[in-house]
């Protein structure tokens, strides 16, 4: 302690350094700054602080370099701008871009919470989540579209949402409601699902990438059937137990080929209507408004029949929409 007081041979005092130091400082600034004593080394941009003594170092030269490499750290900080804070700097939260994002992660909760009552059984509210992260997918869509907010990181969150949504939690639902967990068939048409779903958006990862590269518009088809609309139809059978039928636990074998075939469909290269299309099959907005709130009023009120009744007419629309590719087909040729 006795040798710290009052100095070692290798210590260095501040009346030693100081005006070596301030004139390196006052020639790398371009102006005075002043070199004072300080319990800790640091700056106000118009003044350095060093310490009284410096013996950290073995040798009173290797203490000399270590303030000196100290100070010249400090001059760079008010140099080169470290303690003048531009606001411009700092970006502006853009909720015009961050509100198709949260959307997105939105969607990816309720496909979590899905997959969480599938575990305890509560199957209804699996379902309901599993719709609800399906709306959310609409909305993330057409929001980011309409406020022109579409970004990579957004195409990305949706993948992956949409994976865990549609392809992860339906799978297991139907694999812990209907097959009961002791269905190796069931089982295996359950984990087919999740692969083909993996699969699909993929594929359509890979072709919408290729028109922004190719700098074209998406098309107004797409190509097999989306993986939200392949999860509802895997969940119909369920749906049909909420309504008193029971068949589909009697017929696990026939319920199993149903999930592949929905599975193929996926990846298949059956063209089908795009929500993504710029021109509305409606033209009308009188007749939409009133579709919307006769399709919405349904679901509220009779929401397991509805989603039935919506699925067939969507199967029902496949043969409509291969005619109407083929019809463009033959308009573009």
């Amino acid at each position: 302690y006795a040798g710290k007081l009052n100095g070692t041979p290798t210590s260095i005092d501040f009346s030693e350094f100081s005006k070596t130091i301030e004139s390196l400082l006052t020639g790398l600034n371009g102006r005075p700054l002043k070199v004072e004593i300080g319990n800790e080394i640091y700056t106000d941009t118009e003044t350095v602080y060093l310490p009284e003594r410096v013996s950290s170092e073995k040798t009173k030269e290797e203490n000399f370099n270590l303030i000196k490499a100290s100070a010249i750290h400090l001059w760079a900080q008010t140099y080169y701008g470290t303690w003048r804070i531009d606001k411009n700097d700092f970006k502006k939260i853009d909720f015009k871009v961050l509100l198709p994002n949260v959307i997105t992660l939105s969607g990816l909760c309720f496909g979590l919470s899905s997959i969480r009552f599938s575990l305890e059984a509560d199957f209804n509210l699996a379902v309901l989540c599993i719709l609800i992260a399906g709306i959310c997918d609409v909305l993330d869509g057409m929001l980011a579209r309409h406020l022109q907010s579409e970004s990579d990181l957004g195409a990305q969150l949706d993948s992956l949402s949409d994976f865990l949504s549609f392809g992860i939690a339906p799978g297991i639902l139907v694999y812990m409601s209907i097959f009961n967990q002791s269905s190796g068939i069931g089982a295996f048409a359950c984990l087919i699902f999740i692969i083909f779903s993996c699969l699909r958006l993929a594929l359509y990862n890979v072709k919408l990438e290729s028109s922004k590269a190719n700098n074209t518009e998406p098309d107004s088809f797409f190509t097999g059937i989306p993986t939200p609309v392949g999860a509802i139809l895997i969940l119909l059978p369920l749906t049909h137990s909420f309504m008193g039928y029971s068949w589909a636990f009697d017929n696990l074998n026939f319920v199993a080929g149903y999930i592949i075939l929905i599975s193929g469909l996926l990846t298949s290269r059956i063209p089908t209507f795009s929500i993504k299309r710029r021109k509305l099959l409606i033209k009308s907005r009188l007749v939409f408004l009133i579709l919307f709130f006769l399709i919405a009023l349904s679901i509220i009120n009779f929401i397991w029949l509805s989603i039935n009744v919506l699925a067939i007419i969507y199967l029902l629309t496949i043969p409509l929409s291969i005619l109407a590719w083929y019809s463009n087909l033959n308009k573009i040729n």
